[in-house]
């Protein structure tokens, strides 16, 4: 009954399939597909004794090519024991990060480098069930090598607290912030910048 189903599914896919250069057949562990289907070879690189028929330019929905069962999977002419990115074509081999992953199929490609120390650059408040927190933060700024982007790193420099009172420091965050701090540091704009760093 399987075998029938499948057979069914692969003249069906071979009517609707494109006639153009993407007409070609990938095998899946479980079903077939065409080159160029979003789920075509999905899991056949990393699965034990699984192949493809032909090279795959649908591979979990990045246009590259899946393997057909031979040393080098991608075909970018790096054989399958030293290719950093076995099923994305990248000749140079290229891994900013020197994790043993190539940048081509590196999800997390992350090389930080320190730019600068922001000092003080915001003010955070806190209410409590009995009172206010103010904490005081400053930040260093880091630069990803891999693909130019930014982050902070915030860290806590000086905090205070103010019990509730009617008046005075405890009337609210902003009274017990000046009671503690400078009235810029408590009116401020935060300027530690983001994102927050993913170390």
């Amino acid at each position: 009954m399987k075998t029938g189903l499948l057979l069914g599914s692969f003249l069906l896919v071979l009517l609707f399939a494109p006639s153009s250069a993407q007409a070609q057949w990938c095998h899946d562990i479980d079903r077939t597909y065409w080159c160029g289907d979003p789920s075509a070879c999905e899991g056949v690189c990393g699965e034990p004794g699984a192949t493809c028929d032909t090279g795959c330019t649908g591979w979990g929905g990045n246009w590259t090519t899946c393997g057909g069962g031979g040393p080098d999977y991608d075909g970018d002419g790096v054989s399958n024991e030293s290719d950093n990115c076995l099923c994305q074509a990248n000749a140079n081999q290229a891994d900013c990060d020197t994790d043993g992953m190539g940048d081509v199929c590196d999800p997390r490609n992350e090389k930080w480098v320190f730019v600068e120390d922001l000092g003080r650059c915001e003010t955070d408040s806190d209410v409590h069930w009995n009172k206010f927190t103010i904490e005081q933060f400053a930040a260093k700024r880091y630069r990803n090598e891999c693909d130019g982007s930014y982050c902070s790193d915030r860290y806590l420099i000086s905090s205070a607290s103010c019990n509730f009172n009617p008046s005075g420091c405890g009337t609210s965050a902003g009274a017990c912030c000046n009671c503690h701090y400078p009235f810029s540091w408590c009116t401020g704009i935060a300027t530690c910048g983001s994102p927050d760093c993913p170390f």
